[in-house]
């Protein structure tokens, strides 16, 4: 089923896509050692957006009157090396049309490698162009990137997706095209969503290897953590993950990211019991206790730059290396996909969703993994 909307557009009707490519010289970004400075914010705080600015009245009364809430996540999604993209948007549209899911949350890294404008239109706008989907997010450290004569961090994503109205993004007016989706209106680059299920708190990690938080949004998120429905269960998404067993060294887990996160939790006196988190480029999925609350961790960053390889792959509860006090549920680096998230009042149920990325056309099938929280 379409998503009917809010006074904006979310995409045209599907055509068959071919091998993206790109026109950027890809020369190496900054040194990922550099926390960029990033816009200021078009809204004002506490940066808070509830679901029904997007959503037309019937389809926020129809949740209502369900009881039921699906959305979509993934991160990492931006390609211009192979078709895995290409087969997570046809998975997309597919789930869409079966799960009416309402909303895509995106865990960063929206285009590679700087996250400039100009590659918007065929990273983000042409691909999901048959996803009558709103898509939200939070930017990845790729989108913050910079190189030398390039435009400053972060201001494409802020053009793209934290616009004052909808409108047809600047970067598909350059070059005469419109693909049908408009600019997002989310107020800030971190910030919070509300619905009548669930809260979704995003941060921005930045670009430095394992993520970097400084203040105000330090204290911004201790806030909206405290202040966040205490009826309603709590999410948090971040780019960087707080757990992981990537074989690549600058993709394991963040003791900066965790250091936050458990004086955030400290402050407020909350546990979230979901965590999402890209940059990762599998699926991964940890249970933990924070002030003797169960919390789960869910890594999936999965949504079709690439495939990271992994130190360990498990299909069933395994202590978590060199994590004490941690559990790996469930990690594979075989598959490219995204995460399934049905609310229901009190609990969340989440499925990924995945193809291997070879198979023509992808085929929605059984999830790879479920969990519950």
């Amino acid at each position: 089923m379409s998503t009917v909307g809010k006074n904006r557009r979310f995409a045209h009707p599907p055509t068959n896509l071919k091998d993206l490519t790109t026109t950027v010289d890809h020369t190496p970004f900054h040194a990922d050692s550099r926390f960029e400075d990033f816009p200021p914010a078009k809204a004002s705080p506490p940066f808070r957006m509830d679901l029904s600015a997007l959503l037309h009245q019937s389809e926020m009364d129809q949740i209502t009157n369900d009881k039921k809430l699906v959305f979509h996540a993934t991160g990492d999604t931006g390609n211009f090396k192979n078709a895995f993209q290409i087969h997570v948007a046809e998975l997309l549209r597919l789930d869409a049309e079966k799960s009416n899911a309402k909303f895509f949350y995106h865990l960063g890294d929206v285009v590679y490698d700087y996250g400039e404008d100009r590659e918007y239109p065929d990273q983000f706008y042409e691909i999901y162009q048959g996803y009558n989907v709103p898509m939200i997010g939070i930017p990845g450290n790729h989108d913050g990137s910079e190189f030398s004569g390039g435009p400053n961090s972060l201001v494409a994503f802020m053009d793209n997706f934290c616009d004052a109205r909808p409108e047809v993004p600047p970067s598909l007016r350059a070059i005469g095209v419109d693909f049908g989706r408009d600019t997002m209106t989310q107020p800030n680059c971190f910030w919070t969503l509300t619905t009548p299920l669930f809260t979704i708190i995003g941060l921005y990690t930045n670009v430095p290897s394992g993520g970097i938080v400084r203040e105000p949004q330090v204290t911004w998120f201790n806030n909206e953590m405290k202040n966040a429905d205490p009826k309603k269960p709590l999410i948090v998404a971040m780019h960087h993950p707080v757990h992981s067993v990537a074989t690549n060294v600058s993709h394991r887990g963040s003791q900066e990211m965790k250091t936050l996160l458990q004086k955030a939790c400290d402050f407020s006196g909350r546990v979230p019991q979901l965590v999402l988190a890209g940059h990762v480029h599998n699926y991964q999925r940890f249970t933990t206790t924070i002030n003797k609350k169960k919390c789960m961790f869910v890594v999936a960053g999965c949504g079709g730059h690439a495939m990271d390889q992994l130190d360990l792959a498990v299909s069933k509860d395994t202590p978590a290396p060199n994590d004490p006090g941690v559990t790996l549920n469930f990690s594979t680096k075989d598959f490219v996909g995204f995460l399934r998230i049905t609310a229901t009042p009190g609990k969340l149920l989440g499925e990924y969703i995945a193809t291997n990325g070879t198979t023509e056309p992808p085929v929605l099938g059984k999830p790879i993994a479920t969990f519950e929280v």
